[in-house]
């Protein structure tokens, strides 16, 4: 005979057992599960799912190239061609005086010797080609060889360097042919037709093309490892710019020792290019757009715009 335990235990199986296979067992759990698939949407309603991660640790979150920024960018192209034929035409001289600090830097610097002069020459050819290169293949194969190739970050690096490196080779030029200074290499120069040092063209000295073009690479350098960690951040991308712009004041040193250029020359050739270099990539891109910068704390400028007016306005924290 069976216990009074295990008449209760064999009861309650029985009993589940109808319980599931009865049609209002059937009804109970078609309700639950109607219940349960109902909710999962309004679930799903509240806690949107989120956006899975990125496979790169690169991400360009910045303003992209836009459409105008590639019309400039082709123009300055076309333009920088055009320019540089008429560049290798020759021109005749306009600007033969020189700007305080001009003799003494030539003075103080210029090299002894032909040879000297000459060799600082190479030099800075090799270190204005070389920071070029750097830049061009820093933007365009770090992204892709370190970062799972990341072809959409080396895309906007390799625009930003072509529109920056652009503008400020057509600055050059402009210069070169607007203000056609005279090469402190032909002071005392002559025409006889055995003179050493003879008056002939030998390009134009304003503004230093070098300097300039090195110090919008140093520019552009800065700007980009400032803005992405392309070397993982710390200081193998802190240490690129200090690198970049001892590159570009070497540069313009090397160019007066060359007897290529005057101070003045160089002085505007390193504000300009690291303006350039610096300044386009930052103000376009890297910069959030909602902020202008003001030169006060806690303050900015900032665009507004009515039925009748726009124009700026300025605003602050107390």
């Amino acid at each position: 005979m069976l216990s009074p335990i295990s008449r209760v235990l064999r009861t309650v199986a029985v009993c589940s057992t109808l319980l599931s296979v009865s049609p209002r067992g059937h009804a109970q759990t078609a309700e639950t599960s109607a219940r349960v698939a109902n909710a999962v949407p309004a679930a799903t309603e509240r806690t949107p799912p989120s956006d899975p991660p990125s496979k790169h640790r690169l991400n360009w979150h910045f303003p992209r190239f836009r459409w105008w920024e590639y019309a400039a960018a082709g123009a300055v192209s076309v333009g920088n061609i055009s320019l540089e034929v008429a560049y290798q035409g020759g021109q005749t001289y306009s600007w033969n005086s020189t700007l305080p600090g001009d003799e003494a830097a030539r003075s103080w610097l210029r090299g002894g010797t032909t040879e000297a002069q000459a060799t600082a020459g190479h030099i800075s050819d090799y270190l204005w080609h070389g920071t070029t290169y750097y830049v061009l293949l820093d933007g365009l194969f770090t992204p892709l060889a370190t970062d799972k190739f990341n072809a959409d970050v080396a895309a906007q690096l390799t625009l930003l360097n072509w529109q920056a490196i652009g503008t400020a080779g057509l600055v050059v030029r402009l210069a070169h042919i607007a203000v056609r200074r005279t090469r402190p290499s032909l002071q005392g120069c002559s025409n006889e037709e055995d003179a050493v040092n003879r008056c002939e063209f030998r390009g134009a000295s304003f503004v230093a093309g070098h300097a300039m073009m090195t110090s919008a690479n140093a520019g552009l350098a800065c700007a980009n490892h400032y803005s992405l960690p392309l070397y993982g951040g710390g200081a193998g991308d802190a240490v690129v710019c200090p690198v970049m712009v001892t590159a570009a004041l070497s540069v313009g040193v090397l160019r007066i020792i060359a007897d290529k250029h005057w101070l003045s020359d160089t002085l505007v050739g390193w504000t300009l290019g690291g303006s350039i270099g610096y300044g386009l990539p930052y103000l376009l891109h890297y910069r959030p757009v909602h902020q202008i910068v003001s030169p006060l704390p806690n303050t900015a400028l900032l665009p507004f715009a009515t039925s009748t007016s726009v124009g700026l306005q300025f605003a602050g924290l107390l």
